[in-house]
């Protein structure tokens, strides 16, 4: 077996996409194939992993943070041949712990990858900079888009930002919600063609996962659905993924980097301000500069989409023009 893990984040620029249901199929099936996988749930305050399998874990990576548990009494295994690292709650502020408690727990971390062969970690959605911090650590990202145009903003500007902050690692991409494999490669080449040209940045393609309506029977019943309906539609395409993966080249990895940045993703997860000490002064608002941050980088993600979608839109009107073309109708016969 291999002396490190491959350690790839799941992650999308919107919610909505089936990152967890992903993680957690794609998970099962390398399992199924002998590969020891670790599932870490990292959508911290979300977490959903466990309630796709139906357990209800007693400890999360809160506790082992906070020293109340031991990093091997909180690692689960399951019936289902993957072990899950439950999220944090992002209930407890953080903040203030001392560095020598996070080398302690990151030492752990690595004792525990040092077993497996795949580290899965199933991120929230968005591009905050704890996410965004963490994800230039991963070796391998896969983003998940599907049909609406706002997902395949998000993606881009998700990668864009990857870029912008030297990301030297592989980005993947899973097409999710569509109707078949065509219309889920013809997905991945919107996206694909707007990085190549736009951003220099060449992405991979895993796979789609189609439509099917067992996956949200499998979810209802808290079986995972390559398990609950293995021979379905939508298991196969987890499975084609899942063997997808293991075509790939693996990357290089610096692990304890990577454990470092995910503890310090959650440690940024404080508790919420209590009501009281929330100003709902308009003036006040308008003059803090967080919030002029957070209408600054608001407004320059909707220029983005803006620009995205004319660029897709010239795109796709010249891809008309060129199917006009006598010789293409020609081809076509």
């Amino acid at each position: 077996m291999r002396n490190m893990p491959r350690m790839i984040a799941i992650t999308s620029g919107k919610g909505g996409i089936g990152k967890s249901s992903f993680v957690l199929n794609v998970g099962i099936s390398l399992a199924k194939m002998e590969f020891r996988v670790l599932l870490v749930d990292g959508d911290l305050g979300l977490a959903n992993l466990d309630i796709l399998m139906g357990i209800m874990p007693q400890k999360s990576l809160e506790d082992a943070i906070l020293d109340r548990a031991e990093l091997k009494d909180i690692i689960l295994p399951t019936d289902y041949k993957i072990k899950l690292l439950p999220a944090s709650s992002g209930l407890v502020d953080m903040a203030d712990l001392p560095e020598e408690r996070i080398f302690r727990l990151v030492g752990d971390l690595i004792e525990v990858s040092k077993d497996m062969d795949f580290i899965l970690v199933d991120t929230t959605s968005g591009m905050a900079s704890n996410l965004i911090s963490f994800l230039i650590a991963v070796p391998e990202v896969i983003v998940g888009i599907n049909p609406e145009p706002t997902s395949l903003t998000e993606t881009y500007g998700l990668i864009k930002t990857l870029k912008s902050n030297v990301y030297g690692g592989k980005i993947s991409v899973f097409s999710s919600m569509v109707d078949d494999y065509a219309a889920g490669h013809a997905l991945f080449k919107k996206i694909s063609s707007a990085s190549q040209r736009f951003l220099d940045t060449q992405i991979e393609y895993v796979g789609p996962v189609c439509n099917d309506e067992r996956l949200h029977m499998a979810i209802a019943e808290q079986v995972p659905v390559v398990v609950r309906f293995p021979t379905s539609d939508i298991a196969r395409c987890y499975r084609v993924i899942a063997t997808t993966l293991l075509a790939h080249e693996p990357q290089p990895i610096n692990i304890e980097r990577f454990w470092a940045r995910f503890i310090h993703m959650v440690r940024d997860i404080t508790r919420p301000q209590i009501m009281k000490e929330i100003s709902f002064d308009v003036e006040q608002i308008k003059e803090n500069s967080l919030e002029k941050t957070m209408d600054a980088i608001l407004e320059e993600q909707r220029r983005t989409r803006l620009l995205l979608e004319r660029l897709l839109f010239l795109m796709e009107g010249t891809q008309r023009i060129k199917r006009d073309d006598p010789f293409d109708k020609l081809l076509d016969s």
